[in-house]
């Protein structure tokens, strides 16, 4: 049995049905606007930043921090895909099943037709008679 955070419920994929987020991009928003708990309120999770802003203030950051900790190395993508994003102090599951797994250098195929583009543009043409 699974337990439903009730405030929570309006930022998963169930309710959505259809994934929103990068780990990187919600990383990068966090580290910039995420002191004020703006990323909560991008996530959908107006109760949690209320919590938030309420739990910043009297531990010094330490949600933003951990918060940042989450995105980053700490967890893989699979992990935050399939749980959410967790409070310090017990997990809330926010945006459940809503990050887009991110495609590593290298790992995306090219199109076939960026492939006769790219071969028709790179082959010399053959030169006109005077």
């Amino acid at each position: 049995m699974d337990f439903e955070f009730p405030m929570v419920s309006q930022t998963r994929f169930k309710f959505w049905g259809v994934k929103q987020y990068t780990k990187d991009g919600m990383w990068w928003f966090t580290l910039l606007f995420g002191l004020l708990g703006l990323h909560h309120i991008l996530l959908r999770s107006p109760h949690t930043w209320i919590l938030f802003m309420v739990g910043n203030f009297f531990s010094l950051g330490y949600w933003w921090v951990y918060d940042l900790i989450q995105l980053s190395t700490a967890l893989d993508y699979e992990h935050i895909d399939k749980y959410g994003i967790e409070s310090p102090w017990g997990p809330f599951g926010i945006a459940q099943g809503m990050f887009i797994k991110q495609k590593k250098p290298g790992e995306e195929k090219m199109p076939e037709t960026s492939k006769i583009t790219i071969s028709a543009t790179v082959l010399p043409t053959p030169a006109s008679s005077v």
